[in-house]
């Protein structure tokens, strides 16, 4: 395999599925088809995702936030089926005190573009220029 450097994933941020397979395909030289090495990586992430654990903190400090009375969102360039195999079997309850989720099918342009921050902004009421 190829690694996968710091460089080239800031470069695929914010791409779709499709050009960001691309451009790993055509920077590393893997012999696949952009088609193939998705076709591959989703292999990879359907047996992954469902044993992703929180970071350290995050669930404590997203609950407390919830009981003040702070409005919050998950913002992830993940697509939803992504999402959901991450959270079905272990994070279900703590994602229902999000306000809003937002995932990158649901904007034109991912992160690191403000689009889809400024979307879960107005879906929590937020007003962007806060």
């Amino acid at each position: 395999g190829s690694a996968y450097e710091e460089e080239l994933r800031r470069k695929v941020m914010g791409r779709g599925e499709k050009p960001g397979a691309e451009l790993i395909v055509n920077t590393t030289g893997i012999r696949v088809t952009p088609e193939e090495f998705l076709r591959r990586r989703d292999t990879l992430l359907r047996e992954m995702f469902p044993q992703t654990m929180a970071l350290p903190g995050a669930m404590r400090l997203t609950k407390h936030l919830a009981r003040s009375g702070v409005s919050t969102a998950v913002v992830t360039s993940a697509l939803r089926p992504c999402l959901e195999l991450k959270i079905k079997d272990r994070h279900q309850e703590w994602f229902s005190s999000f306000r809003a989720i937002v995932t990158g099918e649901e904007v034109l342009n991912g992160k690191p573009h403000p689009d889809i921050y400024l979307l879960a902004a107005k879906r929590i009421g937020i007003p962007p220029e806060e």
